[in-house]
């Protein structure tokens, strides 16, 4: 392209955006090849040529007029051209097929603000479950083919991390920041309830002091510790208040991850005081073999509920919506889905020969999509009826209200880790995201007896 060609482009330039939105606009509708409208653009140039020429015309037009019909043609077709911005398609990570690790979708995308090409992972690929591990991963790799190839689409077409989606990003307020969060959490059931709950309250005492419509970056720590300050006021106990923080962290980590907000004014900040409680307590020996006894024959299907709280220290909340297709005795595991997890992951507990028999008794003469514990209708028992049975019992006997159908998996826990049973062994079966989570759950049931202490330390 000569010299003289690009002076006359960059003369053109500023008419010719208005007349081709023009032309645009008017055939629209009308479906045509690419080619056949690079064409229409010409004829349309030549004709306001041939009627402006003698007349008052801006000189840009005039000038490209006057240019031959073939360089026309290739000044069009290099202003209709735009120009591919840099990226490398996107890839799978699989693991190698390792289900206990998280997989991935790699991709470089452009940056305007960084003005380079920069890396992002999709993790949408992990919420695909199957029936089975085998099941998981082909379902897996078929879902994040399907996803792959809608993003290097994207990225074919021009997608890019621009300043205008930056600028409106930040510009979420308080209130739809965190519902946006929220929404995008995937968190299901009781846990979803339970982070709505702790969102309308935070937005509600955000709303009284005029803050649920500044925009998210201008909320600073000093707001948060207000907002804690405000709940010890009402009176809430500090182990609440440290959960209903986590809660909200865990959202605003969401929106930072999507660099929606720079920083976390939730982070680090400095938790209550709690008293420890004393809910949910263990059964001792001779409490455990009086329930044994009784429940057993009264209520033989409530005794095998307990008995998979007992031995595989699963909430009983999971229990109700356990399958039989969730039973692999096979392998000797209970297959807990993320759907019902109270942590929102798909995890296997281990079967104890202790429990053997109890399961073969419930999934005998059932089809694998059925519940072990089916309710009156269709679908799994509701959710506060093996409570309310369990406690008749406990009523009964004049045991306190801090003992609970739950209070079976607390029991389990404190027998295994007294007989001998490795603190890692006892993480898998709790599910614990770390040893150090175990080691807290241990040590607020008084688990923890400072032998040395009692038996080696000198009198005065």
């Amino acid at each position: 392209m000569t010299q003289n060609d690009t002076v006359i482009l960059r003369e053109i330039r500023k008419c010719w955006t208005d007349i081709q939105h023009f032309i645009n606009e008017k055939i629209e509708k009308i479906q045509i090849p690419s080619s056949t409208l690079i064409l229409t653009q010409l004829i349309v140039f030549q004709l306001i040529g041939i009627l402006v020429l003698y007349l008052d015309t801006p000189v840009d037009t005039v000038v490209f007029c006057s240019v031959p019909l073939f360089n026309q043609l290739k000044l069009i077709k290099m202003m209709t051209q735009t120009e591919k911005l840099p990226y490398k398609e996107a890839l799978l990570n699989d693991r190698k097929g390792n289900l206990t690790s998280r997989w991935y979708i790699q991709f470089w995308v452009w940056s305007d603000v960084e003005k380079k090409t920069i890396r992002r992972w999709d993790y949408a690929i992990n919420k695909e479950i199957g029936k089975d591990e085998a099941d998981t991963i082909r379902i897996r790799r078929a879902y994040a083919k399907a996803r792959i190839k809608a993003i290097n689409q994207l990225l074919e077409d021009g997608y890019h991390v621009s300043n205008k989606v930056e600028e409106k990003s930040i510009d979420l307020t308080i209130r739809k920041g965190m519902e946006y969060a929220l929404k995008i959490s995937g968190l299901k059931g009781n846990s979803y309830n339970s982070y709505s709950s702790t969102t309308n309250i935070f937005i509600e005492w955000a709303e009284k002091n005029g803050l649920d419509s500044i925009q998210l970056d201008k909320f600073r720590r000093k707001d948060a510790y207000q907002y804690i300050d405000w709940r010890l006021s009402c009176g809430i106990k500090g182990s609440t208040i440290n959960s209903d923080i986590s809660y909200i962290k865990r959202l605003w980590s969401i929106l930072k991850k999507r660099e929606i907000i720079s920083v976390n004014p939730f982070s680090e900040l400095e938790k209550q005081k709690e008293e420890r409680s004393l809910r949910n307590l263990a059964y001792n020996d001779s409490e455990i073999e009086l329930l044994k006894n009784e429940i057993s024959v009264a209520d033989p299907e409530l005794w095998s509920f307990i008995q998979i709280i007992y031995n595989t220290f699963i909430r009983p909340n999971e229990v109700r919506q356990l399958k039989v297709s969730d039973i692999r005795l096979a392998n000797r595991m209970i297959y807990v889905d993320a759907s019902v997890s109270k942590n929102n992951k798909s995890e296997f507990v281990t079967i104890p020969d202790s429990l053997i028999d109890s399961i073969i008794n419930l999934v005998q003469f059932k089809s694998s999509g059925e519940y072990l514990f089916p309710g009156q209708k269709s679908g799994c028992i509701s959710k506060n009826r093996m409570n309310d049975r369990h406690r008749k019992f406990l009523e009964k006997h004049n045991f306190s209200t801090d003992h609970t159908l739950y209070s079976w998996k607390h029991t389990g826990v404190v027998r295994a880790y007294k007989a001998g049973v490795d603190l890692k062994r006892i993480q898998l079966q709790c599910r614990h995201h770390s040893i150090a989570e175990t080691d807290n759950y241990l040590k607020s049931m008084g688990l923890y007896e400072n032998l040395e202490i009692k038996l080696k330390m000198p009198p005065l």
